[in-house]
């Protein structure tokens, strides 16, 4: 069964370019390596999304696997939890209302 793991942020204000940018450096020069790690943690997919809502910024990060595990101590991963802690004001609670899947 395929776990998925959503947590939303509200963005300070000011810091949705350093959010971008550091997008942009998982996407292209650490991409091997944020694959790498993302098989370790037995995740098959993550993304970040940011969208507005009356002029303030939020990003929801989506992981999706089978049996996703905790994130490793790779510095990869410190510097993406340092920067979402420096560019948001703390995780949003989130209830799932449904989820229904066709097998």
């Amino acid at each position: 069964m395929i776990e998925k793991n959503i947590k939303l942020y509200k963005v300070k204000e000011g810091k949705e370019q350093t959010l971008t940018d550091w997008g942009n450096t998982l996407m292209n020069e650490r991409k091997d390596e944020a694959i790498a790690t993302l098989k370790e943690e037995q995740c098959l997919r993550e993304f970040l999304t940011m969208f507005t809502i009356d002029n303030s910024s939020y990003i929801a990060i989506i992981m999706q696997g089978d049996n996703i595990l905790p994130s490793t101590n790779k510095e990869i991963n410190q510097t993406h939890k340092k920067i979402i802690r420096e560019c948001t004001d703390g995780e949003i609670t989130l209830r799932t209302l449904y989820d229904i899947r066709v097998d």
